[in-house]
């Protein structure tokens, strides 16, 4: 077991050397799925991180492995350099010296105490650095291109112009009455145009007519209110939870909104058992949305659900997040016709797939 943990880190700073950021997480990740306060795979995990501009998941990661094993000068030494480069030189200094009084030989932490002292102390090495290109603005993720012409789960044109037409329609919905729901920190964004999913959603739904949709996730309601708003009479929207939508305080729904048209179902379809049991009426959705997609682990279980199941129709699937760093493997590896409608959706990614 020593041996496995050891040879995936060795071969996740392989990848991390040669900036094969997404391959390295991933093993650094499968070591701590199985050994939640392994400090190694916490410290480098956090360097990885502080690598791609992420300073507050590094900071918080590198200072769980001294945590847990705080006898490591490297762990110091590199917590120090989160630190100095979000401007915090005197916390700096402290985990240099730190790091300096568990190894007096350490090159590094001698190099990087002696840099504070000098007039460009403050300033943030350019090959790791990106925040001088992140404009002001409330929210915003490390983020990776992926190259297109390696793709080959591309869009056909029935999905193409879906889209397009999807577009132009949610152009000229208006969800302001849903919105009034919510507090303003989540209405400012359902009824924005372009770059939030909800008008999308709603005219995905005008335009296909869904005799079925189903929601994995419930999550605020907001995604719900705009499909059902939408939905054909004879239609009907089941949503799949583990909890129930009622312990959630930021939700929108209210008891009436449950009704012929509306009903949440307590199944983690992510568990083979207890969707096995729901297998039925699955095949004959319609629409499938995968909300709050962020558990890389979970998305990849519904993924081989939908495989496995014997569909009606083929059904349109709507998978958010999906330019979030964790999926980016996941909505890669989707070998459905596929778009990325992210200008048309949320920010964080909004995919159309066609599940053939």
């Amino acid at each position: 077991m020593a041996s496995d943990i050891y040879q995936k880190l060795q071969q996740g700073i392989g990848h991390q050397q040669r900036h094969e950021f997404l391959a390295a997480e991933e093993l650094y990740r499968e070591v701590l799925e199985a050994h939640p306060n392994h400090p190694d795979a916490l410290h480098l995990l956090g360097v990885l991180a502080y690598q791609i501009g992420d300073y507050e998941v590094a900071e918080d990661l590198i200072g769980h492995a001294i945590d847990v094993n705080g006898a490591i000068a490297d762990y110091h030494n590199n917590l120090g350099e989160v630190l100095r480069v979000t401007g915090r030189l005197d916390d700096a200094r402290q985990q240099y010296q730190q790091a300096l009084s568990l190894d007096p030989e350490h090159p590094n932490a001698q190099m990087n105490l002696e840099k504070l002292d000098q007039p460009q102390a403050g300033a943030v090495h350019p090959t790791t650095d990106t925040s001088e290109f992140i404009p002001d603005v409330s929210q915003h993720l490390p983020s990776y291109l992926l190259s297109l012409e390696d793709e080959t789960a591309r869009p056909g044109q029935n999905l193409i112009d879906l889209s397009l037409l999807a577009a132009h329609k949610a152009s000229q919905l208006d969800l302001q009455a849903i919105a009034s729901r919510f507090p303003d920190n989540i209405a400012n964004a359902i009824n924005l145009w372009p770059g939030e999913h909800y008008r999308l959603l709603a005219a995905l739904i005008d335009i296909l007519q869904p005799g079925l949709v189903i929601t994995i996730g419930t999550s605020t309601g907001a995604s719900i209110l705009s499909i059902k708003d939408n939905l054909p009479a004879n239609g009907k929207i089941i949503t799949y939870d583990t909890t129930s939508w009622s312990q959630r305080s930021d939700c929108g729904l209210v008891e009436t909104d449950f009704d012929m048209q509306l009903q949440q179902k307590l199944v983690d379809l992510s568990d083979p058992v207890q969707a096995q049991s729901e297998q039925g009426l699955l095949e004959q959705a319609d629409i499938i949305i995968i909300e709050n997609s962020r558990d890389e682990h979970q998305v990849r279980d519904y993924c081989e659900l939908l495989d496995i199941l014997s569909f009606n129709k083929p059904p349109l699937v709507v998978l958010d997040d999906t330019r979030v760093v964790p999926m980016l493997k996941t909505w890669r590896a989707i070998s459905h016709p596929k778009l990325d409608l992210t200008s048309f959706g949320h920010w964080t990614g909004t995919g159309l797939i066609e599940w053939k």
